[in-house]
Formats: structure tokens, sequence, C-alpha cells
């Protein structure tokens, strides 16, 4: 199920040359594992707490009742979304664009 928390952070993966990703501290109101809503599948990330946290989850199943129930906030929230993620994919093309530009060297 996605979530929204006041504060979280990723657990990091160990690699050979340190974590990956790196922990990120994400702030008041982030969301994190919304694609699963949308793709149904597992989410990628996970979250530990460093500190008090609330955490809003929502299943699929509840999703699809809110956009049943109330049309107009579920408007919102896909439209939030969409800029989460196109925020987020804008990001990644940066990184990979970076990357390959380094790795020309």
């Amino acid at each position: 199920e996605p979530a929204a928390a006041t504060e979280a952070v990723p657990p990091p993966r160990r690699a050979h040359h340190g974590w990956w990703p790196p922990p990120r501290l994400l702030k008041p109101g982030a969301l994190f594992g919304e694609m699963a809503v949308f793709d149904r599948s597992e989410r990628s990330t996970h979250a530990i707490s460093n500190g008090g946290t609330t955490v809003l989850t929502i299943s699929r199943a509840e999703f699809e009742i809110l956009l049943d129930l109330n049309r107009e906030l579920a408007y919102k929230v896909l439209w939030a979304v969409t800029r989460l993620l196109s925020t987020r994919l804008r990001s990644t093309n940066d990184s990979l664009r970076s990357f390959l530009a380094m790795s020309m060297f």
C-alpha cells in the first residue's frame, strides 16, 4: 500500500561502493509506494522512522472506492500523483543524462 509520511527514511541497500540508493529524508506529506496502487505491483521502496511518524496508507481497493464516492477528491489526488511522478521522471532523466555524460570520459 502507498503511504504518506510525516518523517521517514527509506532503508538503503548495501552495494560494493556504499549505500545505494543513498538514504534520504522524506518531508512531511511525502508519498512513497504510490505506483503500487496503479500497476498492482509490490512497493519498490520501504521506509523506517527516525522519530515520531504518522503514516496514512491506502490500498488499491480503497482508492477505487474513493474514485466512485468522491470524484472531486479523487481528481485532485490523481493530479497530485501525476505531478509527483512527472517530477520524479524528470529527475531520473537528468540523473541518467549526467551519468551518461560522465561515462563518456
